[in-house]
């Protein structure tokens, strides 16, 4: 927040990126200026810690599968549905809160309006009635519909830079490494994200 509040300010910004259009806009009075800071952050933030526990579990699924990273090797066009595949199996942020805005039944039970709900993003994307034989890593399943980015309104606004990364990532991987092997992992203890604090990894 400090950097965003006193370092990625107009002046110190791209004249041509997304923050400075931000600060135009507040100065057009489309919005508050002190939102700006938290808009940026909701942007830059998915880039960093989700993104990378995504990254690593990633590689620990491959590392795992090799059969489906042989798969990609071969036809890169299945990079989009193993990124899709791998958020499903592992997802970086397995449940999020939100507030109702109106009363709603879920399996009998009536939920007033102004309730707190927890919604289990990770439970949901490994649901037998959804995707068969859940717990299997398989690249070729294309799972575009999984939940780990949120859906609705609601869905993650850093989405598409998270994938950008991912995709690239995996582009130079893929034309470097024959076989990952981990030498070692540990996971991450954490309230709202999961994924691995440490995972090493040999390649050939």
């Amino acid at each position: 927040m400090a950097f965003a509040t006193e370092e990625a300010v107009p002046g110190r910004l791209d004249p041509q990126g997304w923050a400075a259009h931000l600060y135009e806009a507040a100065d057009r009075g489309e919005m508050p200026h002190d939102k700006c800071p938290v808009m940026m952050l909701d942007y830059v933030t998915p880039s960093l810690d989700t993104t990378i526990l995504a990254i690593t579990n990633l590689v620990r699924l491959f590392a795992d599968n090799p059969d489906q990273w042989d798969l990609l090797r071969v036809d890169r066009s299945w990079i989009p549905h193993a990124i899709n595949e791998s958020l499903r199996l592992e997802t970086p942020v397995p449940q999020f809160s939100r507030v109702l805005t109106e009363e709603h039944e879920i399996g009998g039970v009536v939920l007033p309006a102004g309730a707190r709900v927890a919604l289990l993003y990770g439970s949901a994307n490994r649901d037998h009635r959804q995707y068969p034989d859940p717990t299997r890593f398989d690249i070729t399943r294309c799972p575009s519909d999984h939940l780990a980015f949120g859906r609705g309104e609601h869905v993650c606004v850093g989405m598409h830079l998270a994938r950008l990364e991912m995709g690239a990532l995996l582009e130079q991987l893929a034309d470097r490494v024959h076989r990952f092997e981990v030498v070692s992992s540990r996971p991450m203890i954490n309230n709202g994200l999961r994924g691995l604090a440490r995972l090493e990894v040999t390649v050939t």
